[in-house]
């Protein structure tokens, strides 16, 4: 009889022994192999860097870093990795990682004057400007023809508003590269924001020509063109910055400004409500608008549009002084003071504000208010529209020497003013000087563009002939006026005065 040790299928401890071993080896040798599969599907740090970089290209961010972390894990001394990687932490928002591996960079390879520029973008980024200036000099003295860092160098310097040290860097940049378009494009903006639109559009134009299809180049040829009064390029230049999909608010806001001051309010109304489409919160849209719908007499429509734009940017002077405009138009005064009492609240030295206020106190009958405004305004800049008010006031209290030497005073600021002209016509005729007061509104009539104009000084010249004693004159001079007046009751007036003046004359 057999025990059941004995019985015959199963294996003896030893031959089990020797399968698991058999077993534990074959595992060990196939994760072996799927490692070393693994590996060389991964490639080396060089191949995960290539790879990395085009997935970077087309955007895929995260799998560019999982790639890069590889390549740092097979590579920890090497400086380009890091260097790369440090981009796609900064394009993620994880500015201390990439100061981190920028920092390493620059300790394992410290004349590579990209990684400067990097890490002085990185510290722009968190507001360290001074920090970022540091990189990008450091750069330029590792390698003084570095171009990014003399981009980045002088876009820093306009930004802090040092506009010598940005334009001896940007000049440098475009000796050695003139084709150099974001160079071009600075160039052209530190020129506009100088006031020098003429020098700016040599800029843009270069830009342009570089690159016929850079939209922000139009742009800035538009720019440069509006603030050089040249209104119908400047048109034509937002519109080759508004071609293609994804029109911008700005270019739309600025073609409409361009617009409206070429009396196209329709085009120039449609042109702000696409930019306000686009971006609603941007103030100056919403002003352009007003500004339009002012134009076209659409006062209460233009209000609401100044309201949100002030609601949008409460500090802009110009929102609540056009505002203050329409107001007053509509005859609200106590709302146009409000709002130019705001403007004096953000800027005390503001004189077209006063001259505004004043003329507004000089409705309301507060003539010593308006005094006050209009002398102020006067004292804090030479402004012909000032000057004319306060010779105005001082006329209509018969102070007759000051106001003729106020408006000779606007009269060499402005020598073809026909306002001006007519209103030292007026104080000579208060003076009883009528021969002075024609040759005056001779001139006034000369320099009159509006038919409007013309007939309100022909019936000051029609006075000034009828206190000389010529009625015939007088009278051909009224007639004159009620052909070119649109105002039915000063034709109805002047008709009158002229069958008085003919009746007195046949007696």
């Amino acid at each position: 009889m057999r025990n059941f040790g004995d019985r015959k299928g199963l294996e003896s401890d030893t031959d089990m022994d020797t399968d698991r071993k058999l077993f534990f080896f074959l595992s060990w040798i196939f994760a072996l192999v799927i490692s070393v599969q693994v590996c060389s599907a991964a490639g080396s740090p060089e191949d995960l860097f290539q790879r990395a970089m085009e997935a970077e290209r087309t955007g895929s961010f995260d799998l560019a870093l999982q790639l890069l972390n590889e390549a740092a894990q097979q590579a920890p001394g090497n400086s380009a990795i890091l260097n790369n990687r440090s981009v796609i932490y900064a394009t993620r928002g994880q500015h201390d990682q990439a100061l981190q591996d920028l920092d390493t960079a620059i300790r394992l390879n410290p004349h590579d004057p990209g990684t400067y520029v990097n890490r002085g973008k990185v510290h722009e980024a968190l507001g360290r400007n001074g920090e970022a200036l540091r990189d990008y000099s450091t750069a330029l003295d590792v390698q003084g023809d570095y171009l990014p860092a003399l981009f980045q160098r002088a876009s820093l310097h306009a930004v802090a508003g040092s506009e010598d040290r940005a334009q001896e860097d940007l000049s440098k940049l475009l000796k050695l590269e003139a084709r150099h378009v974001p160079a071009l494009l600075l160039l052209g903006r530190l020129n506009l924001s100088a006031g020098r639109p003429k020098e700016a559009l040599k800029h843009f134009t270069a830009a342009v020509r570089a690159d016929p299809g850079n939209r922000a180049a139009y742009q800035g040829m538009g720019d440069a063109e509006f603030l050089r009064g040249e209104l119908s390029a400047a048109v034509e230049s937002y519109t080759r910055a508004l071609s293609g999909d994804a029109p911008d608010a700005a270019a739309l806001m600025n073609r409409g400004s361009a617009l409206a001051r070429l009396g196209r309010f329709d085009e120039a109304i449609r042109d702000c409500e696409a930019a306000i489409r686009i971006s609603p919160g941007t103030a100056e849209a919403h002003y352009n608008l007003g500004n339009a719908l002012a134009a076209m007499g659409k006062d209460r429509a233009a209000v609401a549009s100044f309201s949100t734009a002030i609601t949008l940017d409460p500090k802009r002077v110009d929102f609540f002084h056009n505002r203050a405009v329409s107001y007053e138009t509509l005859g609200e005064l106590d709302k146009a003071n409000d709002d130019l009492d705001a403007v004096l609240r953000l800027d005390p030295r503001n004189a077209r504000a006063l001259n505004a206020r004043g003329t507004i106190f000089w409705h309301l009958g507060k003539a010593q208010q308006a005094l006050d405004d209009f002398t102020r305004a006067v004292e804090l800049a030479k402004d012909v529209s000032a000057l004319k008010n306060l010779a105005a006031l001082h006329l209509a209290r018969e102070s007759h020497e000051k106001a003729t030497h106020l408006l000779e005073r606007a009269a060499k600021l402005a020598p073809g003013d026909a306002e001006v002209l007519r209103g030292l016509g007026d104080v000579w005729l208060a003076r009883r000087n009528s021969a002075k007061a024609l040759s005056y509104y001779k001139k006034a009539l000369g320099a009159a563009v509006s038919d409007e104009e013309r007939s309100k000084i022909g019936i000051r010249m029609g006075r000034a002939w009828e206190e000389s004693g010529n009625v015939r004159k007088a009278v051909q001079t009224y007639q004159e006026a009620v052909d070119t007046t649109g105002d039915a009751a000063v034709r109805n007036a002047l008709t009158r005065k002229i069958g008085e003046l003919n009746s007195g004359e046949k007696r």
